[in-house]
């Protein structure tokens, strides 16, 4: 039955001189999944953990699409069972994941959406089963890349994966995808454009990865207006904790010329604090040497209770929407006087009281903290 299970999973072969056009190669791409998905989940079983296990015969390289369908479906099936020893770091099932996600042909994964978001969730959930969220942000970077190398089109992985970063505290392993430009977003492409031309089918040179992850592709759920600001928001609080400081600040500014309608939200309002005192160390010129030294001393509690200061002098970027950062700075009153305490040249006391002034405001959300710093201010 192994042997029967093998034969049907290499039915589709992407070097084969029958696929080598683009739409050959589409049709036998789609025909394939649409068997693998008639197959029943027991039919994957077959075989498993034997010498003539289908996982330890098929290349996750090669065989992508019949590798993905068989492991997603392994998987599953430990977690229905509640069979999560193998599941485990370091045994069996995971080392397979890892080793697809690092693997895969990206061309076959374009069309097995589904199953490739499917697989980098299971990472996740995997490593958050032993509570090292840290452990999947590797693997799961290795599978946005693979994907994608520009990482451009944005998807709900790299929401996930910005959020596990900061969890595990892994500041550096985001800025791969971080210093990534979004240029897109899944958007709903119909299937008579999609399907009309050798030029616009998935294995076809895409001039942008936006041609391939789309709102049918299975690679992301909705994207929301919500997520995209958290992203930017987390990304930046990733910057900070890399000490990249100017890539936090531009990162920032996306926030808040993003469209509101009008109307802030608290992403927009944790967004603009960080910009403003994120402002106050990329711009030297305008903090005194003794002003800035406070500041920096003060920076990672501040940071890490995600409350930063505003400034109603400081120029936000001219595409911000008037009301929404009205708003805004209706909101910050708190921290307003702490940036113009910044910006005064050589007057330190000033900034040591607004700092103190303050003591409650940043105790009343140092619980926040993703830094880990629950200490005082003590200047």
């Amino acid at each position: 039955m192994a042997a029967e299970l093998l034969n049907s999973l290499l039915a589709f072969q992407p070097d084969a001189p029958e696929v080598k056009d683009r739409r050959e190669y589409d049709r036998h791409a789609r025909e394939f999944i649409d068997t693998l998905h008639k197959c029943s989940q027991s039919l994957f079983l077959k075989g498993a953990d034997t010498p003539q296990d289908v996982l330890n015969v098929l290349d996750p390289a090669v065989n992508s699409i019949a590798y993905a369908f068989t492991l997603r479906n392994r998987i599953q099936h430990a977690i229905d069972k509640n069979n999560t020893q193998t599941l485990k770091p370091g045994n069996a099932l995971w080392n397979k994941l890892v080793q697809f996600l690092e693997s895969f042909d990206p061309i076959q994964m374009r069309y097995a959406g589904v199953e490739y978001k499917k697989l980098v969730e299971y990472v996740e959930l995997i490593a958050r089963g032993v509570n090292t969220p840290a452990i999947a942000v590797s693997p799961i970077r290795s599978a946005m890349l693979r994907l994608d190398p520009t990482t451009g089109c944005f998807t709900t992985t790299h929401l996930n994966f910005i959020r596990l970063c900061l969890e595990g505290r892994a500041y550096a392993a985001a800025l791969p995808i971080l210093d990534n430009y979004i240029h897109s977003f899944p958007t709903n492409i119909q299937n008579s454009i999609r399907e009309s031309s050798e030029y616009v089918v998935p294995c076809a040179d895409s001039v942008t990865s936006g041609e391939f992850i789309h709102t049918k592709s299975g690679h992301s759920d909705k994207v929301t207006l919500a997520e995209i600001q958290e992203y930017y928001v987390l990304g930046a609080i990733a910057y900070i904790g890399a000490r990249q400081f100017k890539n936090a600040h531009q990162i920032l500014e996306h926030v808040l010329v993003i469209p509101a309608a009008g109307v802030a939200n608290g992403l927009m309002l944790e967004a603009y604090k960080k910009w403003v005192l994120v402002d106050c160390l990329v711009n030297h010129t305008s903090v005194g040497n003794s002003s800035r030294f406070i500041v920096r001393r003060n920076y990672w509690l501040l940071s890490s209770i995600f409350t930063f200061a505003s400034v109603a002098s400081r120029q936000v970027p001219r595409t911000a929407n008037p009301s929404s950062i009205k708003q805004i700075r209706a909101a910050a009153k708190a921290y307003d006087a702490l940036a113009d305490a910044s910006s005064d040249f050589n007057n330190l006391p000033k900034l040591k009281s607004q700092v103190a002034a303050g003591r409650d405001i940043w105790a009343e959300v140092s619980d926040l903290c993703l830094f880990g710093s629950r200490s005082e201010l003590a200047l």
